[in-house]
């Protein structure tokens, strides 16, 4: 997981990509059934279908892949801090994504 922070356009549909990782290896995602991104302030957004908007992790062409559309949200401007899992049959708990900190945002309006 990367320690920048990412930008999200409240209202427009610009899109931030993950790459997850173990040890330096991009993780196989095609087993996942289900991912949830939980903001620091409880918004929370979850896929199941791995092909559509708000989080794509299926057909992308890359391992480990992982892009949001977050833009029509409703999260608070300013700096946000959220936490990645997924899903999959052998971990039905989820296994969390979040680096040290969390995955970082900057929510700002996009006009």
């Amino acid at each position: 997981m990367s320690t920048d922070i990412d930008i999200i356009y409240l209202g427009a549909d610009n899109t931030n990509e993950l790459l997850l990782k173990v040890d330096g290896v991009s993780q196989d995602l095609s087993s996942v059934t289900q991912i949830k991104l939980k903001f620091d302030d409880g918004i929370e957004v979850t896929n199941t279908t791995g092909t559509a908007f708000p989080i794509k992790w299926l057909g992308l062409g890359v391992t480990g892949k992982v892009i949001l559309q977050l833009g029509d949200l409703a999260l608070t401007e300013g700096e946000r801090s959220a936490i990645l899992t997924t899903i999959d049959p052998t971990n039905q708990d989820g296994i969390v994504w979040s680096g040290q900190n969390g995955i970082r945002f900057f929510v700002t309006a996009a006009t």
